[in-house]
Protein backbone atom coordinates (compact mmCIF):
# COMPACT_ATOMS: atom_id res chain seq x y z
CA UNK A 1 0.00 0.00 0.00
CA UNK A 2 1.66 3.30 -1.06
CA UNK A 3 1.69 6.45 1.00
CA UNK A 4 -0.91 8.31 -1.06
CA UNK A 5 -3.36 5.46 -0.70
CA UNK A 6 -2.71 5.32 3.02
CA UNK A 7 -3.36 9.02 3.35
CA UNK A 8 -6.55 8.63 1.43
CA UNK A 9 -7.73 5.98 3.84
CA UNK A 10 -7.62 8.51 6.62
CA UNK A 11 -10.20 10.53 4.77
CA UNK A 12 -12.42 7.50 4.19
CA UNK A 13 -12.28 6.48 7.81
CA UNK A 14 -13.36 9.91 8.92
CA UNK A 15 -16.06 9.99 6.28
CA UNK A 16 -17.53 6.76 7.59
CA UNK A 17 -17.81 8.00 11.17
CA UNK A 18 -18.35 11.76 11.07
CA UNK A 19 -20.45 14.55 9.66
CA UNK A 20 -19.12 15.83 6.38
CA UNK A 21 -19.25 18.86 4.09
CA UNK A 22 -19.08 17.87 0.42
CA UNK A 23 -18.13 19.77 -2.69
CA UNK A 24 -18.58 17.76 -5.89
CA UNK A 25 -16.58 19.00 -8.86
CA UNK A 26 -16.11 17.89 -12.46
CA UNK A 27 -12.41 17.56 -13.10
CA UNK A 28 -10.88 18.09 -16.56
CA UNK A 29 -9.61 15.21 -18.69
CA UNK A 30 -6.01 16.28 -18.18
CA UNK A 31 -6.28 15.45 -14.50
CA UNK A 32 -8.62 12.54 -13.89
CA UNK A 33 -11.66 11.21 -15.71
CA UNK A 34 -14.13 10.93 -12.87
CA UNK A 35 -16.41 12.85 -10.61
CA UNK A 36 -14.35 14.04 -7.65
CA UNK A 37 -15.62 15.04 -4.21
CA UNK A 38 -13.77 17.27 -1.77
CA UNK A 39 -14.79 16.82 1.87
CA UNK A 40 -13.90 18.48 5.14
CA UNK A 41 -14.02 16.27 8.24
CA UNK A 42 -13.22 17.65 11.67
CA UNK A 43 -13.70 14.94 14.26
CA UNK A 44 -10.37 13.22 14.70
CA UNK A 45 -9.52 12.69 18.38
CA UNK A 46 -6.76 14.83 19.90
CA UNK A 47 -5.60 14.01 23.42
CA UNK A 48 -3.98 16.84 25.38
CA UNK A 49 -1.67 16.69 28.38
CA UNK A 50 0.93 18.86 30.14
CA UNK A 51 4.34 18.40 31.72
CA UNK A 52 7.09 20.51 33.26
CA UNK A 53 10.73 20.56 32.16
CA UNK A 54 13.14 20.49 35.09
CA UNK A 55 15.11 23.51 33.87
CA UNK A 56 15.74 25.50 30.70
CA UNK A 57 18.59 27.77 29.62
CA UNK A 58 17.67 31.44 29.98
CA UNK A 59 21.12 32.90 29.25
CA UNK A 60 21.65 34.72 25.95
CA UNK A 61 17.88 35.11 25.51
CA UNK A 62 18.00 38.85 24.79
CA UNK A 63 15.62 39.88 27.59
CA UNK A 64 16.08 40.75 31.25
CA UNK A 65 12.99 39.99 33.35
CA UNK A 66 12.27 41.52 36.75
CA UNK A 67 9.21 41.67 38.99
CA UNK A 68 6.35 39.39 39.92
CA UNK A 69 2.67 38.98 39.17
CA UNK A 70 -0.18 36.67 40.15
CA UNK A 71 -1.73 34.54 37.43
CA UNK A 72 -5.11 32.80 37.85
CA UNK A 73 -3.74 29.60 36.28
CA UNK A 74 0.03 29.71 36.84
CA UNK A 75 0.26 31.08 40.38
CA UNK A 76 2.71 33.78 41.45
CA UNK A 77 5.46 34.14 38.86
CA UNK A 78 8.66 35.91 39.98
CA UNK A 79 11.76 36.85 37.98
CA UNK A 80 15.18 38.23 38.86
CA UNK A 81 17.42 39.29 35.99
CA UNK A 82 21.21 39.12 36.13
CA UNK A 83 23.82 40.72 33.87
CA UNK A 84 27.42 41.88 33.72
CA UNK A 85 28.77 45.29 32.73
CA UNK A 86 31.98 46.19 30.95
CA UNK A 87 34.55 48.98 31.22
CA UNK A 88 34.00 52.25 29.36
CA UNK A 89 35.82 52.40 26.05
CA UNK A 90 37.62 55.48 27.38
CA UNK A 91 38.87 54.86 30.92
CA UNK A 92 41.04 57.91 31.56
CA UNK A 93 39.47 60.46 33.90
CA UNK A 94 40.75 63.82 35.11
CA UNK A 95 41.77 63.99 38.77
CA UNK A 96 39.74 67.19 39.18
CA UNK A 97 36.46 65.72 37.95
CA UNK A 98 33.59 65.79 40.43
CA UNK A 99 30.92 63.10 40.79
CA UNK A 100 27.37 64.11 39.91
CA UNK A 101 25.52 60.76 39.88
CA UNK A 102 25.55 57.19 38.66
CA UNK A 103 22.51 55.45 37.13
CA UNK A 104 21.57 52.22 35.43
CA UNK A 105 19.43 52.41 32.29
CA UNK A 106 17.11 49.48 31.54
CA UNK A 107 15.45 49.71 28.10
CA UNK A 108 11.84 48.49 28.02
CA UNK A 109 11.02 45.71 25.57
CA UNK A 110 7.36 46.75 25.52
CA UNK A 111 6.16 43.54 27.21
CA UNK A 112 4.72 43.39 30.71
CA UNK A 113 2.64 40.96 32.74
CA UNK A 114 0.08 41.68 35.44
CA UNK A 115 -1.16 45.03 36.76
CA UNK A 116 1.10 47.97 35.88
CA UNK A 117 -1.38 50.58 37.14
CA UNK A 118 -0.17 50.27 40.72
CA UNK A 119 3.17 51.40 42.13
CA UNK A 120 6.03 48.98 41.35
CA UNK A 121 9.50 48.77 42.90
CA UNK A 122 12.71 47.56 41.29
CA UNK A 123 15.92 47.13 43.28
CA UNK A 124 19.44 46.92 41.85
CA UNK A 125 21.83 44.69 43.83
CA UNK A 126 25.54 44.06 43.39
CA UNK A 127 26.31 40.42 42.57
CA UNK A 128 28.93 38.85 44.85
CA UNK A 129 29.67 35.63 42.93
CA UNK A 130 30.97 34.99 39.44
CA UNK A 131 28.05 34.72 37.02
CA UNK A 132 28.96 31.59 35.11
CA UNK A 133 27.62 28.23 34.01
CA UNK A 134 27.63 25.80 36.92
CA UNK A 135 27.69 22.72 34.67
CA UNK A 136 31.25 22.19 33.43
CA UNK A 137 29.92 20.43 30.34
CA UNK A 138 27.66 23.32 29.33
CA UNK A 139 27.91 27.03 28.60
CA UNK A 140 24.37 27.91 29.62
CA UNK A 141 22.82 29.34 32.77
CA UNK A 142 19.34 28.14 33.68
CA UNK A 143 16.04 29.49 34.96
CA UNK A 144 16.72 27.66 38.24
CA UNK A 145 20.20 29.22 38.67
CA UNK A 146 20.91 32.03 41.12
CA UNK A 147 23.97 33.83 42.43
CA UNK A 148 24.52 35.52 45.76
CA UNK A 149 24.07 39.29 45.78
CA UNK A 150 24.53 41.99 48.42
CA UNK A 151 21.42 42.34 50.56
CA UNK A 152 21.89 46.11 50.56
CA UNK A 153 20.60 47.49 47.27
CA UNK A 154 22.79 49.80 45.19
CA UNK A 155 19.63 51.69 44.34
CA UNK A 156 15.90 51.30 43.90
CA UNK A 157 12.99 53.02 42.25
CA UNK A 158 9.23 53.00 42.84
CA UNK A 159 7.14 54.21 39.93
CA UNK A 160 4.12 53.51 37.75
CA UNK A 161 5.47 51.66 34.70
CA UNK A 162 4.48 52.72 31.21
CA UNK A 163 6.48 50.20 29.16
CA UNK A 164 4.65 51.04 25.93
CA UNK A 165 5.06 54.80 26.33
CA UNK A 166 8.55 55.24 27.77
CA UNK A 167 11.71 53.85 26.22
CA UNK A 168 13.68 53.08 29.38
CA UNK A 169 13.72 52.87 33.16
CA UNK A 170 16.49 54.85 34.85
CA UNK A 171 17.44 53.95 38.43
CA UNK A 172 19.90 56.09 40.36
CA UNK A 173 22.59 54.08 42.14
CA UNK A 174 24.47 54.93 45.31
CA UNK A 175 27.00 57.76 45.34
CA UNK A 176 29.36 55.34 47.08
CA UNK A 177 29.39 53.14 43.97
CA UNK A 178 29.88 56.24 41.82
CA UNK A 179 32.87 57.30 43.92
CA UNK A 180 34.32 53.79 43.69
CA UNK A 181 33.99 53.80 39.91
CA UNK A 182 35.54 57.26 39.68
CA UNK A 183 38.48 56.30 41.86
CA UNK A 184 38.96 53.12 39.87
CA UNK A 185 39.20 55.12 36.65
CA UNK A 186 41.46 57.74 38.21
CA UNK A 187 43.88 55.33 39.82
CA UNK A 188 45.72 53.54 37.05
CA UNK A 189 47.72 51.61 39.63
CA UNK A 190 44.72 49.34 40.19
CA UNK A 191 45.41 47.86 36.78
CA UNK A 192 41.71 47.54 35.97
CA UNK A 193 42.12 48.04 32.26
CA UNK A 194 40.59 44.92 30.76
CA UNK A 195 37.15 43.36 31.05
CA UNK A 196 38.24 40.36 33.11
CA UNK A 197 39.83 42.64 35.72
CA UNK A 198 36.70 44.78 35.91
CA UNK A 199 34.39 41.76 36.22
CA UNK A 200 36.52 40.49 39.10
CA UNK A 201 36.01 43.87 40.75
CA UNK A 202 32.32 44.37 39.82
CA UNK A 203 30.73 40.99 39.06
CA UNK A 204 27.40 42.31 37.83
CA UNK A 205 23.95 43.35 38.96
CA UNK A 206 20.77 41.54 39.95
CA UNK A 207 17.52 43.35 39.12
CA UNK A 208 15.12 42.32 41.89
CA UNK A 209 11.38 42.76 42.42
CA UNK A 210 9.89 44.66 45.31
CA UNK A 211 7.88 42.52 47.72
CA UNK A 212 4.55 44.19 46.90
CA UNK A 213 4.87 44.25 43.12
CA UNK A 214 1.93 43.25 40.95
CA UNK A 215 3.69 43.37 37.57
CA UNK A 216 6.56 41.61 35.86
CA UNK A 217 8.52 43.73 33.39
CA UNK A 218 10.66 42.82 30.41
CA UNK A 219 13.75 44.81 29.45
CA UNK A 220 15.98 44.47 26.40
CA UNK A 221 19.35 42.90 27.21
CA UNK A 222 21.74 44.41 24.70
CA UNK A 223 24.13 47.35 24.41
CA UNK A 224 21.34 49.82 25.26
CA UNK A 225 21.43 48.42 28.82
CA UNK A 226 24.19 50.27 30.67
CA UNK A 227 25.44 52.04 33.77
CA UNK A 228 26.26 55.71 33.22
CA UNK A 229 28.62 57.66 35.49
CA UNK A 230 27.98 61.43 35.34
CA UNK A 231 30.72 63.88 36.34
CA UNK A 232 31.69 67.49 35.75
CA UNK A 233 34.90 69.45 35.51
CA UNK A 234 35.27 73.12 36.39
CA UNK A 235 37.61 75.01 34.10
CA UNK A 236 36.68 78.33 32.50
CA UNK A 237 33.17 76.94 32.55
CA UNK A 238 31.46 73.79 33.81
CA UNK A 239 32.09 70.81 31.54
CA UNK A 240 29.66 67.92 31.97
CA UNK A 241 31.02 64.47 31.20
CA UNK A 242 29.73 60.90 31.26
CA UNK A 243 31.25 57.42 31.18
CA UNK A 244 29.27 54.45 29.92
CA UNK A 245 29.75 51.00 31.43
CA UNK A 246 28.06 48.92 28.71
CA UNK A 247 26.27 45.60 28.79
CA UNK A 248 29.08 43.05 28.65
CA UNK A 249 28.04 39.65 27.31
CA UNK A 250 24.90 37.68 26.58
CA UNK A 251 26.54 34.54 27.96
CA UNK A 252 26.45 35.92 31.51
CA UNK A 253 22.99 37.48 31.22
CA UNK A 254 20.14 35.25 32.37
CA UNK A 255 16.86 35.22 34.27
CA UNK A 256 16.03 33.30 37.41
CA UNK A 257 12.36 32.36 37.00
CA UNK A 258 10.27 30.74 39.70
CA UNK A 259 6.61 30.30 40.51
CA UNK A 260 4.54 29.51 43.56
CA UNK A 261 1.85 27.11 42.33
CA UNK A 262 0.54 25.96 45.70
CA UNK A 263 -3.15 25.11 45.35
CA UNK A 264 -3.14 25.34 41.54
CA UNK A 265 -3.74 22.47 39.10
CA UNK A 266 -0.23 22.77 37.69
CA UNK A 267 1.19 21.95 41.12
CA UNK A 268 0.87 18.32 39.97
CA UNK A 269 3.41 18.92 37.16
CA UNK A 270 6.82 17.94 38.46
CA UNK A 271 8.93 16.22 35.80
CA UNK A 272 9.43 16.02 32.05
CA UNK A 273 8.96 12.25 31.98
CA UNK A 274 5.42 12.41 33.38
CA UNK A 275 2.73 14.26 31.48
CA UNK A 276 -0.68 14.68 33.10
CA UNK A 277 -3.81 14.44 30.95
CA UNK A 278 -6.13 17.38 30.50
CA UNK A 279 -8.91 15.25 31.98
CA UNK A 280 -7.03 15.21 35.28
CA UNK A 281 -6.53 18.98 35.11
CA UNK A 282 -10.10 20.29 34.74
CA UNK A 283 -10.11 19.72 30.96
CA UNK A 284 -7.25 22.13 30.34
CA UNK A 285 -3.70 21.92 29.01
CA UNK A 286 -0.98 24.38 29.95
CA UNK A 287 1.88 26.10 28.17
CA UNK A 288 4.16 28.71 29.74
CA UNK A 289 7.54 30.01 28.66
CA UNK A 290 10.18 30.63 31.29
CA UNK A 291 8.71 28.25 33.86
CA UNK A 292 9.02 25.49 31.20
CA UNK A 293 5.48 24.07 31.18
CA UNK A 294 4.63 22.38 27.87
CA UNK A 295 1.48 21.04 26.18
CA UNK A 296 1.60 17.62 24.52
CA UNK A 297 -0.78 16.36 21.79
CA UNK A 298 -1.45 12.72 20.90
CA UNK A 299 -3.54 11.28 18.07
CA UNK A 300 -4.76 7.84 19.18
CA UNK A 301 -6.83 7.14 16.04
CA UNK A 302 -4.10 7.46 13.43
CA UNK A 303 -3.33 3.74 13.23
CA UNK A 304 -6.96 2.90 12.32
CA UNK A 305 -6.47 4.13 8.77
CA UNK A 306 -4.58 0.95 7.90
CA UNK A 307 -7.78 -1.06 8.39
CA UNK A 308 -9.51 0.31 5.30
CA UNK A 309 -8.58 0.50 1.61
CA UNK A 310 -9.95 3.02 -0.83
CA UNK A 311 -8.81 5.43 -3.51
CA UNK A 312 -8.82 8.62 -1.50
CA UNK A 313 -6.22 11.32 -1.11
CA UNK A 314 -5.69 13.53 1.93
CA UNK A 315 -4.33 16.86 0.71
CA UNK A 316 -4.55 19.04 3.81
CA UNK A 317 -4.70 18.55 7.58
CA UNK A 318 -5.28 21.43 9.98
CA UNK A 319 -4.93 21.23 13.74
CA UNK A 320 -7.17 23.64 15.65
CA UNK A 321 -6.53 24.57 19.30
CA UNK A 322 -8.66 26.95 21.33
CA UNK A 323 -7.46 28.93 24.35
CA UNK A 324 -9.52 29.32 27.49
CA UNK A 325 -11.57 32.51 27.43
CA UNK A 326 -10.48 34.79 30.26
CA UNK A 327 -12.13 38.07 31.26
CA UNK A 328 -10.18 40.07 32.20
CA UNK A 329 -7.07 38.56 30.65
CA UNK A 330 -3.95 39.24 32.79
CA UNK A 331 -1.57 38.37 29.96
CA UNK A 332 -2.18 38.84 26.21
CA UNK A 333 -2.48 35.64 24.20
CA UNK A 334 0.68 34.78 22.26
CA UNK A 335 0.32 35.24 18.53
CA UNK A 336 3.07 32.81 17.54
CA UNK A 337 3.12 29.10 18.41
CA UNK A 338 4.93 26.20 16.80
CA UNK A 339 5.08 22.39 17.07
CA UNK A 340 7.80 19.85 17.79
CA UNK A 341 7.68 16.09 17.35
CA UNK A 342 8.22 14.08 20.52
CA UNK A 343 8.65 10.55 21.83
CA UNK A 344 7.31 8.69 24.86
CA UNK A 345 9.78 10.53 27.12
CA UNK A 346 8.56 13.99 26.04
CA UNK A 347 11.89 14.79 24.41
CA UNK A 348 12.05 17.54 21.81
CA UNK A 349 12.88 15.65 18.61
CA UNK A 350 12.45 18.16 15.78
CA UNK A 351 10.38 21.18 14.82
CA UNK A 352 7.76 20.25 12.25
CA UNK A 353 8.11 21.77 8.81
CA UNK A 354 6.10 22.24 5.65
CA UNK A 355 6.96 20.76 2.25
CA UNK A 356 9.48 23.58 1.67
CA UNK A 357 11.34 22.74 4.86
CA UNK A 358 10.15 25.89 6.66
CA UNK A 359 9.07 25.68 10.29
CA UNK A 360 5.31 25.53 10.79
CA UNK A 361 3.77 28.29 12.91
CA UNK A 362 0.14 28.71 13.89
CA UNK A 363 -2.19 31.17 12.27
CA UNK A 364 -3.84 33.08 15.12
CA UNK A 365 -7.49 34.10 14.85
CA UNK A 366 -8.37 36.56 17.61
CA UNK A 367 -11.96 37.51 18.39
CA UNK A 368 -11.21 40.90 19.93
CA UNK A 369 -14.83 42.03 20.19
CA UNK A 370 -16.66 39.09 21.75
CA UNK A 371 -13.71 37.02 23.04
CA UNK A 372 -15.54 33.84 22.00
CA UNK A 373 -14.19 32.58 18.67
CA UNK A 374 -10.43 32.76 19.24
CA UNK A 375 -8.24 29.88 18.08
CA UNK A 376 -4.93 28.72 16.59
CA UNK A 377 -4.64 26.77 13.32
CA UNK A 378 -1.59 24.69 12.36
CA UNK A 379 -1.11 23.14 8.93
CA UNK A 380 0.27 19.70 9.83
CA UNK A 381 -0.20 18.05 6.43
CA UNK A 382 3.49 17.37 5.93
CA UNK A 383 3.75 15.92 9.44
CA UNK A 384 0.91 13.46 8.73
CA UNK A 385 2.49 12.48 5.42
CA UNK A 386 5.66 11.59 7.29
CA UNK A 387 3.89 9.72 10.08
CA UNK A 388 1.82 7.61 7.69
CA UNK A 389 4.41 6.91 5.00
CA UNK A 390 5.93 3.88 6.70
CA UNK A 391 2.66 1.94 7.07
CA UNK A 392 3.09 2.14 10.85
CA UNK A 393 2.19 4.78 13.42
CA UNK A 394 4.17 4.70 16.65
CA UNK A 395 1.61 5.30 19.43
CA UNK A 396 4.37 6.75 21.63
CA UNK A 397 4.98 9.66 19.28
CA UNK A 398 3.15 12.95 19.52
CA UNK A 399 3.51 16.70 19.17
CA UNK A 400 4.58 19.40 21.60
CA UNK A 401 3.01 22.85 21.40
CA UNK A 402 5.74 25.42 21.90
CA UNK A 403 6.85 28.99 21.55
CA UNK A 404 9.76 29.92 19.34
CA UNK A 405 13.10 29.49 21.12
CA UNK A 406 13.74 33.16 21.98
CA UNK A 407 10.21 33.48 23.34
CA UNK A 408 10.34 30.23 25.32
CA UNK A 409 13.63 31.11 27.00
CA UNK A 410 13.20 34.89 27.33
CA UNK A 411 9.57 35.49 28.33
CA UNK A 412 6.86 34.12 30.61
CA UNK A 413 4.23 34.17 27.86
CA UNK A 414 1.54 31.59 28.41
CA UNK A 415 -1.67 30.07 27.13
CA UNK A 416 -4.20 27.64 28.61
CA UNK A 417 -5.85 25.39 26.03
CA UNK A 418 -9.45 24.27 26.25
CA UNK A 419 -9.82 20.49 26.21
CA UNK A 420 -13.51 20.13 26.98
CA UNK A 421 -15.44 17.66 24.84
CA UNK A 422 -17.99 20.11 23.42
CA UNK A 423 -17.65 20.92 19.73
CA UNK A 424 -17.16 24.62 20.49
CA UNK A 425 -14.18 23.99 22.76
CA UNK A 426 -12.32 20.79 21.97
CA UNK A 427 -9.11 20.49 19.95
CA UNK A 428 -9.59 18.79 16.60
CA UNK A 429 -8.24 18.14 13.15
CA UNK A 430 -9.74 19.53 9.97
CA UNK A 431 -9.02 16.83 7.39
CA UNK A 432 -9.48 17.97 3.79
CA UNK A 433 -9.47 15.04 1.37
CA UNK A 434 -10.47 14.06 -2.12
CA UNK A 435 -12.25 10.86 -3.04
CA UNK A 436 -13.39 9.75 -6.47
CA UNK A 437 -15.13 6.88 -8.20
Amino acid sequence: MNSKTILGLLGLLMLMSCEEDHLTISVGDNFIKSETTVALVDSMTVNMSSFKIDSIATSSCGYLLAGKYSDPFFGEVRCTGYCQLDLPSYTSIDDDEVLDSICIELPYSGTSYGDTLTLQTIKIHRVLEDIEATDIDASYIYNTSSFKYDTQALGEKSWNPRPNQNDKLEVRLSDELGADFMNMLKDNNDGIDITSDFVDYFKGVAVVSGSENTALLSFVADTSLKIVLYTHLIEEEKIEKSYIFPYASSLEQFNNISSDVSGFSIEALSTQRENISSGAMADMAYLQAGTAIVTRLDFPSLSRIFEVENKNYLYKAELVLRPITEIPRPVPLPESLTLYTTDKYNNFVSQITDTNGDAVYATFYHDEFFNEDTYYVFDITNYLYSELSGNYVDPNNGLLVMFGSSEFYGTVNRVVFDARSGSSYRPYLNLYYIFYN
